[in-house]
């Protein structure tokens, strides 16, 4: 057995010596300028090659080759360097063919802008859709589509307020979509649809809302305050307690939301009766509500952001505007400059003499064992109010665009009481002043192959000073007073926020956009307290964050999409990288059902931290987050909706859960002041149905929600209901349109607050919101000239609603305690024109 492996193993040997020369034979080649085709004829011949080619496609090229070859494949590949030509070799066969090229497919891009037919106005956030492939464009109306199927697009876009435009176009850079608006009137005929039945937009992305601002000045409470009389009668934005500087969306505490105006932050100003708002309303072009689970783009806030768009005013004819009603003068003024550019300045101013004859109520309770006595205090305050905007904007031919706007707003409120009751005499006096600034500059560039950069720096700030006496003085007879209770406090505060940010949009196919950006946030803060003029607490600080974010959105056939987030805050004085992923997904089901969902981490970096005084009074005050005595606020979203829309009928469900860590609680005692963290959970459920009929519109907004709260300082070891916590608020909203004349109506109910302690018990009493509007608006015109005339009634029931950010406890004694609360919004007419041309 051996012998027959060893006779096999030298037969192998043998043969692998005789094949070896045929494989590793030298080749030799001398030629000069002779053709292809006759060299490796002369080749073959020689070694006995096999060989397969076109000879008369190789007699074309004329080969000039020295040298020696240690094996065929290398003869051959020096041959055909250069050349058109490859080869292979198949069983023995050496086959020469021309190369294959294949030719990258050739790939088409169609970009451009949404825009107002008549003004020339850019709309944000405009819904497109092209060959069958929906997305949403840039806060500039800017949108880039790549094909490698046709060069011919057809797209179909969308926007609130405006009719559906349809068309092929082909492809290119620089394409203008004008869409025109549904309610437009001409000096012979009118073309008309009807602007309010286009107003809310709801469960197209998870937590976004849109609104058509123009639907506002239909509604209750026409003028000064338009944008967040809208705002109030969305889901998940809380009314009932009528903020007069804040917004509580889906349990968030104060400070938590942000409102961005033209990319610069709305720190608020506060009001009087909540009748003017920081956004003067001929400003508002789009409003877009972002309640939670927003995507990686949007940071420095863990509960939810209102994002408005400012117009740009009309590059093609001067546009004038002007509102007087009983309370404030209101103008704005558009004019063309230079090419393809516009100016736009708006000013209001309070009226100082119809002010004065308007008085402020407070209720004042005296608690004593089981006995509450109301007290109704009139109080006659002076209120000052103004601001002013600059808006200067622009196009070029190549389809870049910017701007810069300029804001600056003062309001001053302030008022003195004195109240005789059961032997006690209450002082109170109270002025507040704030000043609001903003400045943005704006660069959007397009790019030649689709993408689009956008460049924003923005400045933002408020200065507030709060002063405050309050006394209560017992009378005796024949003794003198006793003062039981004093305090004398003043508060100065400034906060400012500088940003860089750089956000980019790529289109890597139809189906396949790259978000990507960088920025840097620089937040600044100052704060003093004296009390009785010697200084309490003082503190200066800032922080300096740099962030990145890349969102990477895929639509997975043409119904599913998903986008995928990442966000990334580093915090240079915490030396503290924060990563925050975003997570969000819609499947559309035929054209009538939406599903969506989205998760994601937040953080953020200034917190208005609430402060509880020896009384138990609550008050609020911003603080630059250290991550020690204050953290770094951290939020989780879980948010999940589906909608069902078909013609003029609507009708949206989301649900949401957030929790939120790092809430700091300043408590004072009379010798001691502590800072506590806490944390908070939310959860509930958004209602909404719209519908439209013969060109009326009404709808419906629930909300049922809970939110918790955990500090150690309470006196229970659980999570106890929030300052905010509102279990059940009801909206309901109605526009009739019989033109000229509208009608219009909104109800608002809430189940109400949970009374404010010094130390939160399970005890709580809840005092129910109910407020019910209307108002009448009649247009007419005169050639050029439209005029609105109206008067809206706010609370026409005259229902005594409490604010809830103006509630007070005085101590009287050991034993008993005053309190003392801000009436919301009493019965109120307001008498209202508009003219525009």
């Amino acid at each position: 057995m051996r012998s027959i492996n060893k006779c096999r193993f030298l037969f192998v040997i043998v043969l692998l010596f005789l094949v070896a020369p045929i494989y590793s034979q030298e080749i030799k080649i001398n030629v000069s300028a002779m053709p292809l085709n006759e060299v490796l004829v002369d080749i073959r011949d020689r070694y006995e090659l096999q060989l397969s080619f076109n000879d008369r496609q190789l007699s074309l090229y004329k080969i000039s080759l020295t040298g020696s070859f240690v094996s065929t494949d290398k003869a051959i590949s020096e041959l055909l360097k250069g050349l058109p030509l490859t080869f292979e070799n198949r069983n023995g066969i050496y086959i020469i063919y021309t190369e294959v090229q294949i030719k990258p497919a050739k790939i088409y891009n169609v970009s451009g802008q949404v825009v107002d037919l008549e003004t020339r106005e850019a709309l944000p956030y405009s819904h497109v859709l092209i060959n069958g492939h929906g997305f949403v464009t840039d806060f500039k109306g800017n949108f880039s589509y790549k094909s490698s199927i046709d060069s011919v697009f057809n797209i179909r876009v969308s926007y609130l307020g405006y009719y559906v435009f349809d068309t092929l176009v082909t492809a290119g850079s620089g394409k203008k979509i004008p869409l025109m608006p549904s309610s437009i009137d001409i000096e012979e005929i009118v073309v008309r649809g009807s602007v309010i039945e286009h107003s809310v937009q709801a469960g197209k992305k998870p937590g976004e809302s849109r609104i058509n601002h123009k639907v506002s000045g239909y509604l209750p409470g026409n003028g000064d305050n338009s944008v967040f009389n809208l705002l109030r009668l969305q889901p998940g934005i809380l009314a009932a307690g009528e903020q007069s500087s804040d917004l509580i969306i889906w349990g968030s505490y104060e400070g938590h939301s942000k409102v961005i105006f033209d990319g610069f932050t709305i720190f608020g100003l506060r009001n009087y009766n909540d009748n003017i708002s920081a956004v003067n309303p001929y400003l508002a072009k789009d409003m877009k509500i972002l309640k939670g689970g927003f995507g990686a783009e949007y940071g420095e806030r863990v509960g939810g952001i209102i994002d408005i768009t400012g117009i740009d005013g009309s590059s093609l004819d001067p546009h004038v505007n002007f509102n007087i009603n009983n309370m404030t003068l209101n103008g704005m003024v558009s004019v063309p400059l230079f090419s393809q550019s516009a100016l736009v300045m708006a000013f209001r101013q309070t009226y100082y003499d119809l002010n004065d004859d308007v008085n402020l109520d407070f209720l004042t309770s005296r608690n004593q064992g089981n006995r509450s006595t109301d007290v109704d205090l009139n109080v006659y305050p002076d209120y000052l109010f103004r601001d002013l905007n600059f808006k200067y904007s622009g196009r070029f031919n190549n389809g870049d665009n910017y701007f810069v706007s300029i804001y600056s707003g003062a309001d001053n409120f302030s008022y003195s009481t004195k109240e005789e009751s059961d032997n006690l005499i209450i002082y109170d006096e109270a002025e507040e002043i704030n000043l609001q600034k903003g400045i943005s500059a704006f660069y959007g560039k397009k790019w030649r192959r689709g993408a689009v950069s956008n460049i924003t720096l923005a400045y933002s700030g408020l200065d507030t000073q709060f002063e405050e006496y309050r006394e209560v003085v017992r009378e005796r007879m024949m003794r003198p007073d006793t003062v039981l209770f004093s305090r004398d406090v003043l508060t100065e505060t400034s906060i400012s926020e500088l940003g860089l940010h750089l956000d980019n949009n790529f289109s890597v196919t139809g189906r396949h956009t790259v978000k990507l950006g960088l920025g840097m946030i620089q937040e600044n803060l100052s704060f003093r307290e004296d009390t009785f003029d010697v200084e309490y607490s003082s503190n200066i600080s800032d922080l300096l964050i740099f962030n990145t974010y890349l969102s990477d959105v895929i639509s997975l056939g043409e119904n599913l999409s998903v986008e995928l987030g990442l966000r990334a805050d580093y915090a240079r004085d915490l030396a503290k990288i924060f990563i925050q992923p975003r997570l969000s997904a819609n499947l559309k089901i035929g054209e009538e059902i939406n599903i969506n969902g989205a998760w994601g981490r937040y953080n953020q970096f200034i917190a208005l931290s609430s402060v509880i005084d020896e009384s138990g009074n609550y008050r609020y005050q911003w603080t630059v987050c250290d991550n020690e005595s204050i953290p770094v606020l951290s939020a989780e979203h879980f948010v999940g909706g589906i909608s069902y829309s078909k013609g003029d009928f609507l009708i949206s469900i989301e649900g949401f859960y957030k929790t939120t860590d790092g809430l700091t609680r300043f408590v004072r005692t009379k010798n001691f002041r502590t800072i506590y963290t806490g944390d908070s959970r939310s959860k509930g459920m958004d209602f909404f149905i719209k519908k439209q009929f013969a060109g009326h519109t009404a709808w419906l907004a629930y909300t049922l929600s809970k939110t918790e709260e955990f500090f150690p300082y309470t006196l229970f070891s659980d999570y106890l209901p929030a300052l905010h916590d509102q279990r059940h608020e009801l909206k309901l909203a109605t526009i009739l349109d019989f033109n000229p004349v509208y009608i219009s109506g909104n109800y608002v109910y809430g189940s109400g607050f949970p009374e404010r302690t010094l130390f939160v018990t399970e005890n709580i009493s809840e005092s129910p919101y109910s407020r019910f509007d209307a108002s009448v608006v009649y247009k007419f015109k005169r050639k050029k000239y439209l005029f609105d005339a109206g008067i809206s009634v706010l609370n026409i029931f005259n229902t005594e609603n409490i604010k809830y950010s103006n509630f007070v406890m005085i101590p009287a004694n050991q034993t008993s305690s005053i309190n003392l609360h801000a009436e919301a919004v009493p019965r109120t007419f307001t008498i209202f024109l508009n003219f525009s041309f």
